[in-house]
């Protein structure tokens, strides 16, 4: 029992301290996941030869840095040795959600021990709980994995089209500010499959404002979407703190549990040995007492049987005396009745 006892101490704190790192595991690879994502892309510095225009310039907060690089179409087909599948590859391995049903179900297993007084299934249900809970953040992990890949993936696409444009919009501005500076005042406008095509009304220029404000209507609303998405980020990220202490506590007081289980069991041990050194004690001292009696009434039994001899052989003796007593008192009789004739005629 006491065998059993620590194993399922030592199940129950490599279990404990499992669900630690991987709680620690997920928030750092989220963390990560965030900074890298805001950091993989490189600043593009501002052409010096270009003259901007104040008049016609905006400004907007500042953009948070994305990874812009293409992805592939045969996305599955990538080499697992490259850092961004690596990344994806640790992400997954790492990241675990949390939610308050999995630390309710082990207050109720708890419960249930503490009511019970038992804890001999504890072990198999934490255990049973603990598998069917990984089974269930493995399947969330994989479906927030996926659709993650999904939007990393539209969000990618999305960046690639917004600096195409960015770079035609560019490029525009600096021919427009050649021509202006020039004298030609000849506007340019934009064609979309290739090169630029130059022409004398003012249609090129606005449509390209109008496109400049479309494009930072909808990197503002982006980034607004972006901000919301890191808000619900901190929320979560606040909540898994928050399940953290919690477990951490719960785990304090099924460690304190375990000590107390500890100290009950030793002094059961120990109760449970003097009982049995009593136990043998007496066993010794009542085969004495039988050992004794026997030999006493093995001794009682000889003198019984010599009294009874005694008795015997004594009335024997007795008959025999009474028979010498009969006989004799016969004797005297018949003397007697001898002796009386006589001593009428002598006198």
């Amino acid at each position: 029992m006491e065998h059993q006892n620590e194993e399922m101490v030592e199940n129950g704190s490599h279990s404990a301290a499992m669900d630690t790192a991987t709680t620690e595991n997920s928030i750092n690879a989220a963390t990560v996941f965030a900074s890298d994502h805001r950091s993989s892309t490189p600043i593009s510095k501002p052409n010096p030869n270009v003259t901007i225009d104040p008049s016609r310039t905006f400004t907007r907060r500042p953009t948070i840095q994305k990874d812009i690089s293409p992805i592939p179409d045969n996305v599955t087909n990538i080499e697992s040795g490259t850092p961004r599948a690596n990344v994806r590859a640790s992400r997954q391995k790492t990241m675990t959600m949390v939610d308050s049903s999995g630390v309710h179900e082990l207050k109720r297993l708890f419960a249930d021990a503490r009511a019970s007084f038992c804890s001999k299934d504890l072990e198999k249900k934490i255990v049973e709980l603990l598998r069917s809970k990984d089974v269930e953040y493995n399947t969330r992990l994989n479906k927030a994995l996926e659709q993650i890949e999904q939007l990393e993936k539209h969000e990618c696409t999305n960046n690639e089209a917004n600096l195409m444009v960015y770079r035609a919009l560019v490029s525009e501005y600096q021919m427009m500010l050649e021509e202006l500076t020039s004298g030609a005042y000849i506007h340019v406008g934009r064609l979309e499959d290739h090169g630029y095509r130059k022409s004398g009304s003012c249609g090129g220029a606005c449509k390209a404002a109008s496109e400049r404000d479309t494009v930072k209507a909808e990197l503002d609303s982006m980034h607004e979407d972006y901000g919301k998405l890191f808000e619900s980020y901190k929320k979560i990220r606040k909540l898994a703190e928050e399940q953290k202490m919690e477990y951490s506590a719960l785990h304090d007081k099924f460690i304190e549990k375990i000590e107390d289980n500890k100290r009950i069991q030793g002094k059961m041990s120990r109760l449970r040995e003097d009982a049995r050194n009593k136990l043998e004690q007496a066993s010794k001292d009542m085969a004495d007492c039988l050992r004794e009696r026997d030999e006493s009434l093995v001794g009682l039994r000889l003198k019984v049987r010599q009294l009874e001899m005694d008795l015997k052989s004594s009335q024997r003796e007795l008959e025999i005396k009474k028979n010498e007593a009969t006989e004799l008192r016969d004797i005297c009789n018949q003397l007697m009745s001898q002796v009386e004739p006589g001593s009428d005629i002598e006198q």
